[in-house]
Parts: C-alpha cells; sequence; structure tokens
C-alpha cells in the first residue's frame, strides 16, 4: 500500500514475520523446505511465519502462520528480533519480526508451501541456504 505522509510518497511495506519453533523437549529448531524456485532470495530453506494482513493482529496472525504452515500448536511466544530493509529493485519497504516459542507437540503437518522439514540443531540450520534475515534471527537466539 502507498500512503502520503507530510506530503510525501512512501514506498509500498510488507510487514513479515517468522519464528524459531523448538523443539518440545530437545534443543532443535523446526526448519521447513520451500519447492525448488528459481527466483527464491537465498535458498529455499525456511522458517514458520509469513506476511501480517493489513489491519491483523501482528500476535494472531504468526499464531495462524504456524499453524497454517505446521499444524502446530505453539507455547511461550516471545518477540525476540525486529529489523527492516528497503528493496530498492522491488521498490518495496520490509519490516521483519522475529519470534521464539516452543512447540507443544513434535507432529508437524506441512502445508501447500512447503514440501519437507527438519527438527535440527540451530547450528546445523546456519549452514542452510535462507535468507540473511532468518539466519541473523536464529544467530541473536542462540549467539548472542
Amino acid at each position: 500500500m502507498t500512503t502520503f505522509d507530510d506530503g510525501l510518497l512512501t514506498s509500498p511495506t510488507k510487514f513479515v514475520q517468522k519464528a524459531v519453533i523448538l523443539h518440545p523437549r530437545q534443543e532443535l529448531i523446526l526448519a521447513l523446505q520451500r519447492p525448488p524456485d528459481p527466483t527464491l532470495y537465498n535458498g529455499p530453506w525456511d522458517l514458520p511465519g509469513g506476511k501480517v494482513q493489513y489491519g491483523e493482529n501482528h500476535l494472531l496472525a504468526i499464531q495462524r502462520e504456524i499453524s497454517e504452515e505446521t499444524g502446530l500448536d505453539v507455547a511461550h511466544l516471545q518477540l525476540h528480533w525486529f529489523d527492516t530493509f528497503m528493496n530498492d529493485k522491488r521498490g518495496l519497504y520490509y519490516i521483519f519480526v522475529g519470534y521464539q516459542c516452543r512447540a507443544l507437540s513434535e507432529d508437524v503437518f506441512l502445508s501447500d508451501e512447503h514440501f519437507s522439514y527438519q527438527w535440527l540443531a540451530p547450528h546445523d540450520f546456519l549452514r542452510l541456504p535462507s535468507t540473511p534475515f532468518l539466519q541473523n534471527l536464529v544467530r541473536q537466539i542462540f549467539q548472542p
């Protein structure tokens, strides 16, 4: 959405949230794999989450995204990291919010957005091809 503020035009904004989901009993995190797509930014590995729709409550949005993408219920959802990024090529201003939470079950039921998942150690996630935001979120939580 393009908005006007004091007569200045601002870029469209995307509000994206992701969650580092801890295994219910182990210090493993859930990594999701997207289908092969050459247009993906820095690789197919992902964390649960997605866009917050205009007017949607951000906490309800991240819980909805987690449930839709993984079938998991989570507890102890905590805001952990915030970042912004201007993508001049696309003309989009991104607001990224990262959370940490713990799954109540290890039984994952994937949506059509992902075709595979792994419970893995955080340092193993950092070796997978994914976006800088996801890599930084995992580092902020596990390597303060």
